[in-house]
């Protein structure tokens, strides 16, 4: 049962093709409107429900949880999204110093936060209904990865590079990503 949650989790995030307004998210400028909170509500506790292990062994001891599993899934998603901001930060300072391989770790960093909240808040519901920081616009989901060249112009940090910035220093940034996830061997 919980297996089909995931999928239709992942046939939910394979379908979000809307573009999110970083801009607005490292301004810190508001573009939250209202949220049904009922449909929000049913997608913290389809979430919190896969975080649990669908069966236990009758000879595992079983382990209670003294946090509710909604509050363990709010620090989740507060903490992705404070480092999601933290990090984008430190990109925007990268790139402008013209450090491709510390903006390329920044890269990678980003990437793999985004996979992260993209795995638990594909549209990124229940960040805005937890008010998390860094939680996308109204109407938009979190952000794509970016790890080409193509994904990167069309990404919202792209808004982060230097206005001077030519192609061959996206590349050496993206590719400075790469290398920080898959080290090249000596």
């Amino acid at each position: 049962m919980a297996v089909d949650r995931v999928s239709s989790l992942r046939q939910r995030l394979r379908r979000e093709t809307d573009t999110f307004d970083f801009g607005a998210l490292i301004e810190g400028v508001s573009t939250l409107e209202e949220v049904e909170v009922s449909t929000v509500e049913a997608h913290v506790s389809d979430v919190a429900s896969i975080v649990e292990p669908a069966t236990q062994t009758p000879e595992a001891p079983v382990v209670v949880h003294t946090e509710p599993k909604e509050e363990r899934l709010r620090t989740a998603v507060n903490s992705l999204g404070a480092r999601l901001l933290d990090t984008a930060g430190k990109f925007r300072s990268e790139v402008r110093e013209g450090d491709c391989w510390a903006a390329g770790a920044c890269l990678s960093q980003l990437n793999q936060i985004l996979e992260l909240l993209h795995s638990v808040d594909p549209q990124g519901d229940v960040a805005r209904f937890l008010a998390s920081p860094g939680a996308p616009p109204h109407g938009s989901a979190w952000p794509t990865t970016a790890w080409s060249v193509a994904e990167l112009a069309e990404s919202p940090f792209s808004a982060l590079l230097p206005q001077d910035a030519d192609e061959y220093f996206v590349r050496r940034v993206v590719s400075a990503a790469w290398g920080s996830v898959f080290p090249a061997h000596s």
